[in-house]
């Protein structure tokens, strides 16, 4: 008889406490499909990246018309301040490629697209449009938001912690590092990667081009020493002999400019917001 009455006893505890976790999941998607609560942003760079992956292939809302791809030298650039007109889809850390594997994969068409040409082409694309959504996932997110990598209880706690305004300042030991890494030429097998990347990106902006897409390529400024280096020249070369600028649309930073940067490679906050406004600028988007 005990026994019997143990057992009812923790069936109803059990189904107590899944009754409480589904009215707290359901509340959950009700204040972020009512957008009450923000979206959070990752705690690391890899979260940063699959955040991107999901928004852009299942929107919550509608998307910009007007896409910037690259790398984390855009990435820096373009998340400065907040803006609706040109949505990024820059990676960082990455290749700079992914982005345009995004962009075939949705097969949306942007009216213009801004690309990154940039030392980071030199990289092996990454798979993380393929990681970020196998067709099981895919099905949880479609169903509900509670399951994006944005709305991680951690993720949206690191939103709302972070100081509102980014310093990036710069940063002396980061620098020498930075113009260190840009002391040897580049080898052999990296100019073969790095061709071989420019290929299918030039495969990729036929493809928009033909569809009626506007196509912008972005030549990020950084340190001067690191500029000036031979492995940032050659690469500058390979890039703009495949895309020169007699036949491409190109925004090419003040090259006179000695620019501030964080770490020697990545624009403080005040430099990036003068080259998002140029860009912008070119875009007629401002």
């Amino acid at each position: 008889m005990n026994l019997s009455i143990s057992s009812s006893s923790n069936i109803r505890i059990i189904c107590g406490s899944l009754l409480i976790a589904l009215i707290m999941l359901l509340s959950f998607h009700i204040l972020i499909s009512a957008g009450i609560v923000p979206e959070g942003i990752g705690e690391t760079q890899q979260k940063r990246n699959i955040i991107k992956v999901e928004n852009y292939l299942l929107p919550m809302k509608p998307l910009p018309e007007n896409v910037a791809l690259g790398s984390s030298f855009l990435e820096n650039v373009l998340r400065v301040d907040v803006d609706n007109q040109l949505l990024n889809l820059s990676f960082g850390g990455l290749s700079g490629l992914e982005g345009c594997e995004l962009l075939q994969r949705s097969n949306s068409v942007p009216k213009k697209v801004v690309i990154e040409l940039s030392s980071a082409l030199i990289r092996k694309p990454s798979d993380i449009v393929r990681d970020a959504m196998p067709e099981y996932k895919q099905f949880l997110l479609s169903t509900s938001p509670i399951f994006r990598m944005a709305y991680q209880p951690s993720s949206i706690l690191l939103r709302l912690i972070r100081a509102a305004k980014e310093s990036r300042s710069p940063n002396q030991t980061a620098i020498a590092i930075g113009r260190k890494s840009r002391e040897l030429p580049i080898t052999e097998e990296q100019r073969q990667r790095l061709n071989n990347n420019l290929e299918h990106l030039k495969q990729f902006v036929d493809q928009l081009q033909k569809r009626g897409t506007s196509i912008y390529f972005v030549e990020v400024p950084v340190d001067r020493q690191v500029w000036e280096s031979q492995y940032e020249t050659e690469i500058r070369q390979i890039l703009h002999g495949r895309f020169p600028e007699t036949n491409c649309r190109w925004i090419i930073p003040d090259r006179s400019r000695d620019w501030k940067t964080s770490d020697g490679i990545h624009l403080t906050v005040d430099e990036a917001r003068t080259i998002k406004r140029q860009i912008l600028r070119c875009l007629n988007l401002s």
